[in-house]
């Protein structure tokens, strides 16, 4: 039932956002799970996936950083610090 409500969705949306902040901790889906179906859908444009959660799990850091469509794994709570970092890192630009 949620990889069809996940396909429906998604099946609206022409284009995947460039950007997805993912919590591994999600009500119905967690992000290991959305990360799976997205793989699926085989998507031809990748968003970038930054893992926000609260998770200090060395388990979860380890396979998000094993995971090809991760970008970043970042821990709650995202200060203004770390959202100038996803930036810079974004955009290539540091100011």
């Amino acid at each position: 039932m949620v990889k069809a409500a996940f396909d429906s969705y998604l099946s609206g949306i022409d284009e995947l956002p460039e950007l997805i902040f993912l919590d591994i901790n999600m009500p119905i889906m967690n992000g290991w799970e959305f990360l799976e179906l997205l793989t699926g859908r085989g998507a031809n444009k990748t968003p970038k996936i930054y893992m926000l959660t609260s998770s200090i799990s060395p388990d979860d850091i380890k396979k998000s950083e094993d995971h090809p469509m991760v970008t970043n794994y970042i821990t709650k709570p995202l200060s203004l610090a770390k959202l100038q970092s996803i930036k810079d890192e974004i955009t290539g630009i540091k100011i």
